[in-house]
């Protein structure tokens, strides 16, 4: 019954999925918007721009804060000109630079700062190690670097105006079923 029309079923959602799905969305506002109650919560439950790990009492933090490395494992930050990107640890590259250069834990304290940081009058300026190793140079040529300014935004790829909705939040969260040839039962 909650599979879609497509697949055989009659397109009721499931209450368990809505309320995955608008935690997810809860979850994206936080991360990507600097609205009144994204700025309380990120003040309230997160230290160095990341979720803090002990317990609080909350009803739906727990549940943002699972949902928190769903949005940053399936989004992108356009860079701008703002300093939200963390260097070494956000998808701006298409993947973490942490992963790109494979480093290790002990290596993570050398890379601290804003992507901001490295983009001095319009042109990148990053070590020459970092820049030489694997494809960081082609990644950084395809990245259109802003000439005026603008925010750093986050983009969810998943959908065509790069805003996570609730129904793009339905889709990416609902179980795919094999499509089922009903004409041909019958």
């Amino acid at each position: 019954m909650c599979r879609p029309w497509s697949e055989g079923g009659l397109d009721i959602k499931p209450t368990r999925l809505i309320n995955e799905a608008l935690i997810l969305k809860l979850a994206w506002d936080l991360m990507a918007k600097d609205s009144q109650w994204s700025i309380l919560f990120k003040r309230h439950f997160f230290s160095n721009g990341k979720p803090i790990t002990h317990y609080f009492e909350s009803s739906i933090w727990l549940g943002i804060k699972e949902q928190i490395g769903t949005v940053l494992g399936n989004s992108l930050w356009m860079v701008g000109t703002e300093e939200k990107i963390p260097f070494r640890t956000d998808n701006w590259l298409g993947e973490p630079l942490v992963n790109l250069l494979h480093l290790d834990s002990d290596f993570h304290g050398h890379l601290h700062g804003k992507v901001s940081v490295v983009i001095v009058n319009g042109s990148w300026e990053l070590p020459a190690a970092i820049i030489e190793y694997g494809d960081i140079q082609d990644r950084l040529e395809s990245l259109v670097l802003p000439t005026i300014q603008l925010p750093d935004v986050l983009v969810w790829p998943h959908a065509s105006d790069g805003i996570l909705s609730l129904k793009h939040a339905l889709a990416f969260l609902r179980e795919r079923s094999p499509l089922l040839p009903w004409a041909d039962h019958i």
